[in-house]
């Protein structure tokens, strides 16, 4: 392979990351509100598609990032969205599909694990 120009090289993947200037944003928007830890609520999603496994190496020509095109198959699908505090675990919900940005703010209900949040004025 490197009589034809081709070395083996391990594939790139890359997260999307937050821009600098959008986390000062959150942050500006966010003091005004912010007066302890225990007002803060956090909602995470997480997601499995059964996607196919992805190959970590291929072959590219020399100078040249290994990109790879592979089918783009999903097998089952699970969502779940959990809602957590300081103090722990408050609330989750799961589905049998992924969730859409939309869904993430129509979501019927919580089932609440436990709750030690109160809310001061």
């Amino acid at each position: 392979m490197h009589d034809f120009g081709l070395t083996r090289k391990v594939l790139e993947k890359r997260a999307t990351e937050a821009a600098d200037f959008e986390l000062r944003d959150y942050f500006g928007h966010l003091q005004p509100y912010h007066l302890y830890p225990d007002q803060l609520v956090f909602v995470d999603e997480t997601s499995k598609v059964g996607r196919n496994a992805l190959r970590k190496y291929a072959w590219s020509k020399r100078n040249t990032k290994a990109i790879v095109d592979l089918p783009f198959a999903r097998g089952d699908q699970v969502s779940a969205l959990a809602a957590f505090t300081t103090s722990g675990l408050l609330a989750w919900e799961y589905a049998d599909v992924i969730f859409k940005r939309e869904e993430h703010l129509t979501v019927k209900h919580f089932t609440t694990l436990w709750s030690s949040v109160s809310f001061r004025a």
